[in-house]
């Protein structure tokens, strides 16, 4: 499964797919447009909530909105991001430093 964490992309993302292969359970939600990369904007009207995802040794318990990407099974955005607390990005080395739970 390909992740990808974004800093510029506000929730968390699962495409249709990957949700029915893991068979996700989902909620409806009150539409949410979302503007992608390339401009376009896709709707959004699903979510799973309180996905565990286990990356690295460590598991996290996200909300995953479904939207049809064209990218990364998962996009890990900001709502992720600020669970963490404070994060160390290193661009040369590609590397991100965090302390979760302890």
């Amino acid at each position: 499964m390909t992740i990808l964490v974004d800093d510029g992309s506000t929730h968390n993302f699962v495409q249709p797919c990957v949700a029915n292969f893991l068979n996700l359970s989902t909620s409806s939600i009150d539409l949410l447009q979302v503007m992608v990369g390339n401009g376009r904007v896709l709707d959004c009207s699903r979510i799973c909530l309180q996905v565990p995802l286990y990356v690295q040794g460590n598991t996290f318990q996200v909300d995953l909105f479904i939207l049809g990407l064209n990218s990364a099974d998962i996009v890990l955005g900001i709502q992720w991001l600020q669970d963490l607390g404070p994060v160390l990005i290193d661009y040369t080395t590609r590397t991100m430093v965090f302390s979760y739970l302890g």
